[in-house]
């Protein structure tokens, strides 16, 4: 009998941190760049080149990418037919209130909204109690639910 471990793949996404204090040295490092290759150039696709490559060193240096564990996507709400209508109906009064601007389409616009946020709601609430009824442990499934 031999215990095998096998390692979760934690999905990461490069992203540039863009602080204040980021923002300030990459303005600092771009005042003090020498421009003289972009402006002296007759070529525009040697000036743009220049332009990318001072621009590219810049934000490399004071903003670079770091790696980010990913977000957990959300699981979506599954509709029936009657949520699908429901959306419809508020986009379109939705449009007609933009168009419009009366009051009467904004009340109008504000009762399907209403009407939908509810329907989604209930949905809402009957996936988690199935998820919880179906569940053999109802305190991790609980506990699963919550931190979603």
């Amino acid at each position: 009998f031999q215990s095998l471990s096998i390692p979760s793949v934690i999905q990461k996404e490069k992203t540039r941190v863009f602080s204040n204090r980021n923002l300030n040295n990459l303005k600092s490092l771009l005042k003090q760049q020498n421009w003289d290759s972009v402006l002296n150039t007759d070529n525009t696709n040697d000036a743009y080149y220049n332009f990318n490559e001072a621009i590219q060193f810049s934000l490399n240096s004071t903003c670079p990418y770091i790696s980010k564990r990913a977000k957990r996507k959300q699981k979506s709400v599954k509709w029936d037919k009657e949520t699908e209508t429901l959306k419809k109906d508020y986009t379109k009064a939705l449009e007609k209130e933009l168009c419009t601007g009366l009051v009467c389409d904004k009340k109008e616009t504000a009762l399907r909204k209403k009407a939908y946020d509810m329907k989604l709601k209930t949905l809402k609430k009957q996936q988690v109690t199935k998820i919880i009824e179906d569940s053999d442990n109802k305190s991790k499934a609980l506990w699963g639910v919550i931190n979603k």
